[in-house]
C-alpha cells in the first residue's frame, strides 16, 4: 500500500493542534491564564486543521470514484461489444 505522506503530515499537524487546544483549555479551567480570545483561537485552530484533513481525503475519494466511474462504463461497453459479437455470430 502506497504511503500518502501529504496526509500524515496533516494528521500529525492537526493532532499537535489539538493538543495545543486541549493544553489551553486545561490551563485556562486550572490556572485562568491564557485569555478568551486565545483558548477560541486555539480551538478554531485546532478544528480548522481537521477540517483540511477532511477536505484533502474528500479530494482524494472525489478522485477515486471517478476513476471507478471511467472504469465501470468502459467495462459496460466492453460487455456490450461483446454481447452484439455474439449475437452475429449465433445469426
Amino acid at each position: 500500500m502506497k504511503k500518502d505522506y501529504i496526509e500524515i503530515g496533516l494528521t500529525i499537524i492537526a493532532v499537535f493542534f489539538t493538543l495545543f487546544a486541549i493544553f489551553l483549555l486545561l490551563w485556562k479551567l486550572f490556572g485562568d491564564s491564557p485569555t478568551t480570545e486565545e483558548l477560541s483561537s486555539g480551538v478554531i485552530t485546532a478544528i480548522g486543521s481537521w477540517l483540511i484533513i477532511l477536505t484533502y481525503r474528500m479530494g482524494r475519494m472525489e478522485g477515486k470514484t471517478n476513476q471507478l466511474e471511467k472504469n465501470m462504463r468502459d467495462s459496460f461497453e466492453r460487455v456490450r461489444e461483446d454481447l452484439q459479437e455474439i449475437k452475429q455470430k449465433l445469426r
